[in-house]
């Protein structure tokens, strides 16, 4: 699919800024099953240190969003490191079409899949108009066939029973990671949330998914805790 011309043009403004880094769009909008409302998902592949001095001096990419407005555009800062073993899956092309895909860590994708999985069927449930409704609804479905390797996993009518079953088949799969467990903890406990440091963090968030679905509601406050923890990127 050919990229459109405003994402090269995002893509090539970013490479100016770093040109030390890797600048890929990824997400929905590569994929080319997006909606009307779907971010466009940017990720910044670099060292450490560049990762660090982007943070740092991310006034810069504020102002390179703001001539961008009319997008809602997610950037995520990802060391290139953790992305090629697979702990922080990317998957994208740059401006001038190489293609990056991070390498499949079964560890990572069982947890992650679970996670987004269950966030996606959380968000069709309450979406309200029908084509994003099914939009969410489909984006589950996708997630959870990584898991079955394309295969139907379950009834499509009940995606809480399907989703329950897989979580509950899997559940003492879902071993500790340091480099999970390393990435959640540089993105909260920076701001005051403790509990990772002596927690496994996918087992965490999937225990308190599991309830949130088995009771079969979400309020505002557990929508936007999960917002934040089903997947801990670095956005700026």
């Amino acid at each position: 699919m050919a990229m459109e011309e405003p994402i090269k043009q995002i893509l090539r403004g970013l490479e100016t800024l770093y040109p030390c880094c890797l600048i890929l769009v990824g997400g929905s909008r590569w994929r080319g099953d997006y909606h009307a409302k779907s971010d466009l998902d940017i990720y910044i592949l670099g060292g450490f240190y560049a990762i660090y001095k982007i943070i740092k001096s991310k006034k810069n990419l504020t102002e390179f969003k703001i001539k961008w407005s009319g997008l809602l555009i997610n950037i995520m800062l990802v060391p290139t490191f953790l992305a090629e073993h697979g702990w922080y899956y990317v998957a994208g092309e740059s401006a001038t079409g190489k293609l990056f895909t991070s390498r499949r860590n079964e560890r990572v994708i069982l947890g992650n899949t679970l996670k987004l999985s269950g966030w996606y069927f959380l968000k069709s449930d309450d979406a309200i108009v029908p084509v994003e409704k099914n939009y969410w609804r489909e984006k589950g479905w996708r997630q959870l066939s990584y898991l079955e390797d394309g295969e139907n996993v379950g009834n499509k009518n009940d995606w809480r029973a399907t989703w329950q079953k897989i979580y509950f088949e899997h559940a003492t799969d879902i071993k500790f990671s340091w480099p999970n467990w390393l990435i959640y903890n540089i993105q909260f406990v920076r701001q005051g949330w403790l509990m990772w440091l002596t927690k496994n963090p996918d087992k965490l968030v999937l225990e308190k998914m599991a309830k949130i679905i088995k009771r079969g509601g979400l309020n505002s406050a557990e929508r936007r805790t999960l917002e934040v923890i089903v997947f801990p990127a670095i956005f700026v």
